[in-house]
């Protein structure tokens, strides 16, 4: 995702109104924890089959706003 702006999440989420809930979305985008067990131990890790182009936006604006590099600071 070159373009830095909220078009393409909102291009991948025009129908957003069809999803149930906040759960429903983010399991849509991909950023749902899934339980995967090994030995015992329940843990969690990302989902890798949902919708990678808007997982890989909303991972763009998580890491943008954690540096704090965006253009309000300038």
């Amino acid at each position: 995702m070159a373009e830095r702006s909220p078009r393409p999440i909102l291009g991948e989420t025009a129908a957003g109104d069809r999803l149930r809930s906040k759960d429903a979305y983010a399991r849509h985008t991909g950023t749902a924890p899934m339980p995967v067990w090994s030995s015992n131990k329940a843990r969690h890790r990302l989902s890798r089959i949902e919708n990678r182009q808007l997982n890989a936006g909303l991972h763009l604006i998580a890491l943008t706003q954690a540096t704090g590099t965006n253009r309000r600071n300038r």
